[in-house]
């Protein structure tokens, strides 16, 4: 009798089966394709009920490698309005038009070009996944005041809240860039009054990491703070997930963990921002004459693509009296005065500054379409070398940095196409030794 019960139980079971498998609808009242459709439809809708529009804590890198970024985005009916604390400009903003889509559920794209929120997305010369940021994202899911987002390229999730009515753009930009300009870049983990580990911050990439750890995690900013996307745990164990600026002039941070605190590191030369080496300084060195030269090299702030200010690099221009070697090989100079686009790279690992190779300036002499900056020396027997220049601080002076490597001179080079499509280097010689760099404002 139990055999015959427990069969009929089975064969009611698989014929209950059978009847799903044929028709969705005895589950859902609609089909997929408009299920979807409907969810399309709702998402357009919730995107565009917000009238000061939705705050995005956006997130680059595979699996969160990259850093992070504060959008403030609003919707209307075909056009995306994005602000975001990318630019130094907290008035900037950029328009687009977006979509929500069909896929295998609605998918939010940024689909023509947003100065702003495409400027993490873009390629590179020779670097075709840029930031590796999204511009597509897969709705998983909402409610009327969060939407939850997955990147469909690199698979990051992140959140879009509402940004309260009373709350205006630039000022909450604003707040950001305080906290942003009050971090340093090499600051102290204290336990207590115990120092229990470094932590490197990089204001450019939006990513920390502990010095006693070798991978990196995004932060992104907030009113008076920063967040963390995991957590960070020092030497001795204290661990804390978020930062609350205590003392700007200081660089003092108090975290989630209440023993837990950071301040910069009281050596200044780790402790500085690219900006700081904005001014007018004099380049000493030996020039091809044999002759010792005060060029003015005027250095200052890097506004790369929509205004994002560096924190590492800095735009120098050399004035530039003297002659140059005319190419490889002669010994014939030729005059060469003008302006000289140099770029300078402050690392606050090192506390040093390099002159940074680049494809960096137009020739003033109208000779080459373009020139190439390069560190160089000269060996015993006359042959060039070329590598990064290297200076460090003098000894309790920040006004005056002196050369530390052998890459002390300096030329430009271009590599050019003859008539017969030939290959060829120009080398311009113009300063043998570096003495020093001397601020003079």
């Amino acid at each position: 009798m139990k055999k015959y019960l427990l069969g009929i139980f089975i064969f009611g079971a698989a014929l209950s089966l059978f009847s799903c498998d044929d028709d969705d609808e005895n589950v859902f009242s609609d089909t997929a394709a408009v299920r979807i459709d409907k969810a399309v439809s709702e998402s357009k809708e919730l995107l565009v009920s917000s009238p000061n529009g939705w705050l995005l804590h956006y997130f680059t890198g595979a699996q969160y490698t990259g850093g992070g970024f504060t959008m403030l985005i609003k919707f209307d009916g075909s056009k995306a309005h994005v602000s975001s604390d990318i630019s130094d400009d907290v008035n900037l903003v950029t328009t687009s038009s977006y979509d929500v889509i069909k896929d295998q559920g609605p998918v939010l794209t940024l689909n023509t070009y947003n100065e702003i929120f495409h400027f993490l997305s873009q390629p590179y010369m020779g670097d075709v996944d840029g930031e590796e940021g999204d511009y597509e994202f897969i709705i998983q899911r909402k409610t009327q005041d969060s939407i939850y987002l997955k990147g469909k390229k690199w698979g990051n999730k992140m959140v879009m809240t509402r940004v309260p009515e009373n709350v205006v753009w630039a000022d909450y930009l604003t707040e950001l860039k305080k906290v942003d300009e009050a971090a340093r870049p090499m600051c102290v983990v204290k336990n207590g009054e115990n120092v229990v580990d470094t932590i490197i911050i990089d204001r450019d990439a939006h990513n920390v990491m502990l010095a006693s750890q070798t991978s990196t995690i995004p932060y992104y900013y907030v009113p008076g703070g920063i967040v963390l996307h995991e957590e960070l745990k020092a030497k001795d164990g204290s661990a804390f997930s978020s930062l609350t600026l205590t003392d700007a002039a200081n660089s003092k941070f108090a975290t989630n963990s209440s023993a837990v605190s950071i301040e910069k590191c009281s050596d200044p030369k780790y402790n500085m921002d690219a900006i700081d080496f904005a001014a007018k300084w004099i380049m000493t060195y030996t020039d091809i004459e044999n002759r010792t030269v005060n060029d003015t090299l005027v250095l200052e702030k890097y506004d790369s693509y929509v205004g994002k200010v560096s924190h590492t690099i800095l735009q120098g221009t050399l004035k530039y009296k003297g002659k140059a070697r005319a190419d490889v090989g002669s010994r014939d100079l030729e005059d060469a005065q003008g302006d000289y686009t140099i770029f300078i790279f402050y690392d606050y690992r090192s506390g040093k500054v390099a002159f940074y190779d680049a494809i960096s300036s137009l020739d003033p002499t109208e000779k080459y379409d373009y020139l190439i900056f390069r560190g160089a020396y000269v060996d015993s027997e006359g042959y060039f070398g070329f590598g990064t220049p290297e200076f460090e601080f003098a000894p309790d002076n920040l006004n005056v940095l002196t050369p530390c490597n052998q890459y002390n001179g300096f030329c430009y080079l271009n590599i050019y196409t003859d008539e017969e499509g030939d290959t060829g280097l120009a080398l311009r010689t113009y300063g043998l030794n570096i003495k020093k760099l001397t601020r003079i404002n």
